[in-house]
């Protein structure tokens, strides 16, 4: 062989060899190089009013066939609320042959928007079924309906997935905010006063959170928690609970447990309301008799039961004749009238509806309207489902090694040993020989890499009411496929699906689906036409059995709290942190079966002591003000490995967003206090093992954050030493002078402007009632920049601040218990966090 052709050759092989290299580890490095920590992600939550009307949803043409009958009843009295689980009960009667195939129904996300180049969206939930000649059956899809919609096209496909039959069913949304209240009773007419319940407390002006009353039979009431998740109350009365089956008892059971609020009647029916659940919650019914009532005249001769069980408290009575009961049952609440709440005189008195508005409030359930003014709900557990681990580093390496050594050895070294032994003719050989070994040796690694059968990702943010054994679980579940093309995503459990509706944002004349979802035993999902690990993510939620309850209590004594943890769960819980508005505090882990007693000092162990920006997550999981310089610097100096830098980085992610929700969980809204949470951390798979991606089982990639918030009430508090930064001010809008942008959630204000301006802000503190103060002391700055005065009544006019403790209440403390201030700031857009007060003290 002359020279040329030999050096052609050897060319050829490194070039061939190179090609192979590098698409074997290509995936690799996309998966390593690319996975994303902690991006925010943007959902749409559609909705601000009662009933949700938006677009037209596009409707399909009409495919009718004689061989089908088809009906459907969908979510209750063909109404839904946005975002929760939606029965859909299809009837189908088969009059032609024997058929195989698909029961479908097409639901959109998404309406086509050509202004902004978006495609319409929509997603295929199926049933594989089989139907005899003449047969009658029903099916069930409980769909997560993620976006208004004002129909829902329906449709069979036989085996060769050609439509044989088609049409579109009318349905009405309402908004996400709705509370819902279920009614079970076999006297219908006599529950019709409760249609105006009016159980919202709105703090929002020109909104009012809307309210729908859903009556069932024990046909039609629901099977699943999943689906009670749409109702924040349930109302049982003249109805015998023991026609129930097991599977809506036990989804009674535990929709109490994870917070719902449930009601019995009695009276006359007396434990016919009750049977099914007398043992369960512990309440028993008995000895109905008549009853003279004199604050409600009009009620008298009603029958009343005795109610009976531990725990028991009365919250509505008539000089001294109970007429409800309150029982906490885990994070639920369980009311119990002494009378029957469907029968006369209750069903007929005017004031009924305000006597069970009274047990409400008066049992601490109020429920209030979401911020929906911006329409939107931000999430980061998207991104933490999709963020992937450094595995593998080594052997990447070597990979890289094999193929540089490779290139030496079969260009320049493998050429001037063969052409010093006059041996070139051996090229042809070796050459081949070479490339199918390092073939082989790549294969091998690629073969054994954590991410050859796909990764994972499950991500869980479960709220747990406090002292209960069940937690509700939002989740996350990502899978990535090395596989391109479909992809197929077969979960190991029956549970509500929302694909990730901010996919597919593209351009497209036709509309695009989104993902075909097998509603069956086992939840299949496809995906069309997807790239090499690219991301498909889908939303769920799941009640989590805890294996026991778990109680968080928190005191003030003076400077000091003391949080108590007792764990009967069966989960050992790690990295544990108390949030206390701009402070935390450290309790690391809390074992199973163990009780952990820990005091801290108010005013030296909270882990952050920069109050603004105070919620960084990562800032307040490492308990370091400056969370990322310390992780960077310990990355890059070795004191953090690559897998604890992951680590690190995701549960920050997933506390920062735990953390910013928590303003929406009106913690404290029912009673005067301090609002308090526990987080803490798990890698336990919530979700059952045994989900395929393509047919394989993947690696998987967990992450759980829990939460229970509580409050620390003013009117336990004997004595204390509150520091700044829990109770804030609030500023008088109407009385700003000046351009200001302020936050008192996220502690900071700024004035703005280029013209050297002075912005004037007045704000007032608020001290609870039921305090007895010692002391107070404002908050100073100590910049010559910022003016802060007070406000003296006795003079009537604003002064110089005062630093240091402040005892001279009758000068600054007003008959609303109010402390104003007054500060001035420069508009240089600079800014500063909010003023803040600290108060010692005891209580009335």
């Amino acid at each position: 062989m002359n020279s040329k052709k030999r050096k052609m050759v050897s060319v050829l092989a490194i070039v061939l060899v190179l090609a192979m290299v590098i698409g074997t580890i290509a995936p690799f490095a996309q998966v390593i190089f690319g996975a994303p920590i902690s991006q925010e992600v943007t959902q749409v939550i559609d909705g601000s009013t009662s009933e949700e009307t938006g677009e037209e949803t596009p409707v399909s043409s009409v495919i009718d066939n004689n061989g089908f009958e088809v009906s459907a009843k969908i979510g209750f009295d063909g109404e839904y609320i946005v975002g929760k689980e939606t029965p859909i009960n299809i009837n189908v009667k088969n009059n032609g042959e024997d058929f195989k195939g698909e029961l479908a129904i097409k639901v959109y996300f998404q309406i086509k928007n050509e202004s902004y180049g978006e495609a319409g969206k929509y997603i295929l939930y199926y049933q594989d079924i089989d139907i005899a000649k003449g047969a009658v059956k029903e099916y069930t899809f409980n769909s997560a309906l993620s976006t208004v919609n004002t129909s829902i096209e329906i449709s069979l496909n036989d085996e060769k997935e050609d439509v044989v039959y088609r049409n579109n069913f009318p349905v009405k949304a309402l908004s996400p905010d709705t509370i819902g209240t279920a009614v079970l009773t076999d006297t219908h007419s006599g529950m019709n006063y409760i249609q105006g319940l009016d159980l919202h407390t709105d703090n929002i002006l020109d909104y009012t959170t809307p309210e729908k009353i859903f009556f069932f039979t024990k046909d039609n009431f629901p099977q699943s928690t999943s689906v009670l998740e749409s109702f924040k109350n349930i109302i049982i009365t003249d109805f015998d609970t023991k026609s129930l089956n097991e599977n809506q008892i036990n989804a009674v059971t535990e929709w109490v447990e994870n917070g719902g609020n449930i009601v019995f009647g009695t009276g006359q029916n007396e434990m016919r309301s009750l049977s099914a659940f007398s043992e369960i919650f512990g309440i028993t019914a008995s000895n109905p008799s008549e009853k003279t009532f004199g604050a409600y005249p009009e009620l008298s001769g009603m029958y009343t039961c005795d109610i009976k069980g531990e725990g028991l408290n009365v919250i509505v009575d008539d000089n001294g004749i109970p007429l409800f009961y309150i029982k906490n049952q885990g994070g639920g609440k369980v009311i119990t009238a002494t009378f029957d709440l469907a029968l006369y005189p209750f069903s007929g008195y005017l004031g009924s509806n305000n006597i069970i508005k009274m047990a409400f409030e008066n049992s601490g359930i109020k429920f209030q309207s979401g911020n929906l003014d911006e329409g939107y709900s931000y999430s980061s557990n998207n991104d933490v489902a999709k963020s992937v681990p450094l595995k593998d580093k080594v052997k990447l390496n070597i990979i890289f090694a094999i193929v540089i050594v490779y290139i030496l050895t079969i260009g320049p070294v493998l050429y001037v040993i063969l052409k010093r032994k006059d041996k070139r003719e051996f090229g042809w050989v070796l050459i081949p020989a070479c490339a199918f070994i390092v073939t082989v040796i790549i294969f091998v690694l690629g073969s054994t890499s954590y991410y050859n059968k796909g990764i994972l990702g499950v991500v869980s943010s479960v709220g747990i009411q406090n002292g209960s054994s069940y937690g509700k679980a939002d989740m996350s579940i990502n899978a990535k496929s090395p596989d391109a093309g479909n992809v197929s995503v077969e979960l190991s459990e029956n549970v509500p699906i929302k694909p990730d509706s901010t996919k597919y944002y593209r351009y497209s004349d036709e509309d695009v689906c989104v993902a075909k979802i097998n509603v069956g035993e086992n939840r299949k999902i496809s995906y069309f036409d997807t790239e090499k690990w690219s991301d498909n993510t889908v939303e769920t939620e799941k009640n989590v059995n805890l294996g026991g309850n778990i109680s968080f209590d928190a005191k003030i004594n003076e400077d000091k709290l003391i949080i108590t943890v007792d764990n009967k769960t069966s989960h050992n819980f790690e990295d544990a942190i108390v949030v206390m508005d701009t402070l935390s505090f450290r309790l690391d882990n809390i074992p199973s079966g163990e009780i952990t007693t820990k005091e801290f000092s108010l005013e030296n162990d909270s882990t952050i002591s920069d109050r603004h920006n105070y919620r960084n997550g990562l800032d307040i999981y490492m308990g370091i003000n400056d969370g990322y310089m310390e992780l960077r610097n310990g990355a890059d100096s070795g004191l953090y490995s690559d897998s604890e830098v992951f680590e690190i980085n995701k549960r920050a992610t997933l506390l920062e967003q735990a953390m910013s929700e928590s303003y929406t969980r009106n913690i404290n809204e029912n009673v005067q206090g301090m609002s308090i949470s526990l987080y803490m951390f798990d890698d336990e798979n919530i979700l059952k093992t045994g989900t395929l991606i393509n047919g394989k089982y993947p690696q998987n990639v967990v992450s759980n954050i829990y939460y229970i918030d509580n409050v620390i009430k003013y009117s336990d508090m004997e004595n204390y030493d509150i520091p700044f930064g829990i109770i804030k001010p609030y500023v008088e809008d109407d009385k700003v002078k000046g351009d200001v942008d302020y936050s008192t959630e996220n502690n900071y204000i700024s004035a703005y402007g280029d013209d050297g301006s002075i912005a004037e802000v007045p704000m007032v503190f608020v001290i609870p009632d039921v305090l007895t103060l010692k002391s107070f002391e404002i908050s100073s700055y100590g910049d010559s920049n910022v003016k802060e005065e007070i406000y003296n009544i006795k003079t009537q006019s604003y002064e110089p601040l005062k630093t240091g403790e402040i005892t001279d209440f009758s000068s600054y403390i007003n008959e609303n218990n109010e402390i104003r201030i007054k500060n001035y700031y420069p508009s240089n857009y600079m800014e500063f966090s909010m003023p803040g007060i600290s108060i010692k003290g005891g209580v009335k």
